[in-house]
């Protein structure tokens, strides 16, 4: 199942989620939920801040995902390698991510996503700003098993 996990680099404090309509744990020490394997751990390990685990209420950001990843017959159609989230989230994400970005001591948040099924490549993008992340992610380009740092601007 699909992990998306993001870090407000240098937060002092973290962000309340409460009033968020979906679970997010947070933590002070920077570890992955994935096991057994992360994929992303090496780089939260060069990180301070507090990392954000979204999730749909169990243990995976699954269910927060639009999952039109399998044609009729229920074969695989390749989408399953984008991160697309469900319309009924997508704005508490925007402004999740914002709050973030405002709250971290950088202006920067790693969002990454870690998926068994997804690309065998795992690929990072340098700092990209905040607009171009979400136009990615409308034009159906934002990618599983990849980290990308996202900036205000």
């Amino acid at each position: 199942m699909p992990s998306i996990e993001l870090v407000a680099i240098d937060q002092e404090e973290p962000f309340n989620c409460s009033s968020l309509p979906f679970k997010v744990k947070v933590n002070s020490e920077l570890v992955s939920h994935r096991c057994p394997s992360p994929l992303f751990q090496s780089d939260f390990d060069a990180l301070e801040g507090h990392i954000y685990h979204l999730l749909d209420g169990g243990v995976t950001a699954y269910d927060l995902l639009k999952r039109d990843w399998y044609d009729v017959d229920g074969n695989s159609n390749g989408m399953d390698e984008n991160i697309e989230f469900r319309d009924e989230y997508k704005s508490s994400v925007v402004h999740f991510i914002s709050e973030l970005l405002e709250s971290s001591g950088k202006h920067i948040v790693l969002f990454t996503s870690d998926y068994q099924f997804g690309p065998a490549v795992t690929q990072r993008y340098g700092q990209i700003n905040v607009k171009k992340f979400w136009d990615l992610h409308d034009s159906g380009s934002l990618r599983m098993n990849t980290s990308y740092l996202i900036t205000q601007s």
